[in-house]
């Protein structure tokens, strides 16, 4: 009889385990959808500026280097942030390279940079990531308080090559409350999503490279 309420114990202890990771999961899951709402929720109809954001592939395997290129067709202030799949939102422009957001006209830029020695990983777990990126001709991001407090405070260690956020639901809900005040002719939103995969091939040289420009587009 004990040895039965034991094998039953040890049964029910993975059974738990497994509902915990699920559960963790299904969480994860809900912030990225939630954050890549409130991106979407940021847009121009009628954009002022155009740009281009561009990566190699529509899927990337865990741990593998992804960078990412882009340009604009006139001298702007930028900012490019990754929802990842784990619901985490990091800034990717400007960061430790170019602490500076102001890009110029007609120059292709990339994150990371072609001499830096560092490499940007897909962490995961699998599922859709998503780049949003906001241009402006006026530098309004210096003007969002919860992004400054941030920049402030940040999560990562002084130096870190990248800025995790804390609150990013705050951040692009009052990036949103920014840029809606924003003659449209100053400013663009863009941006581009890709697969994460586990075991799976790269996508065929074939197949174009994700990229967008103006508004914000998925795959």
């Amino acid at each position: 009889m004990n040895r039965a309420k034991k094998v039953k114990r040890l049964w029910v202890i993975p059974f738990v385990l497994l509902c915990v990771i699920w559960a963790a999961g299904n969480v994860r899951a809900d912030q990225a959808a939630d954050l890549v709402a409130l991106a979407n929720n940021i847009q121009n109809q009628s954009p002022g500026v155009n740009f281009t954001i561009s990566t190699e592939k529509f899927a990337y395997n865990l741990s593998e280097p992804v960078y990412f290129t882009f340009t604009a067709d006139r001298d702007c202030y930028v900012a490019i942030v990754d929802i990842g799949t784990s619901g985490k939102m990091t800034l990717l422009f400007p960061n430790k390279w170019h602490p500076n957001n102001k890009i110029e006209k007609g120059k292709t830029y990339r994150i990371p940079p072609e001499n830096s020695d560092f490499v940007y990983r897909v962490t995961g777990p699998t599922g859709q990531e998503h780049i949003k990126v906001i241009a402006s001709v006026d530098q309004v991001m210096s003007h969002v308080a919860s992004l400054q407090q941030e920049v402030k405070h940040p999560i990562e260690p002084s130096g870190a090559s990248f800025l995790v956020m804390k609150n990013p639901e705050l951040v692009l809900k009052d990036i949103s409350v920014a840029f809606s005040g924003i003659d449209s002719s100053k400013w663009a939103t863009g941006g581009l999503s890709f697969e994460v995969v586990q075991g799976a091939s790269a996508s065929p040289p074939q197949v174009p490279a994700p990229r967008a420009s103006g508004q914000f587009m998925g795959r």
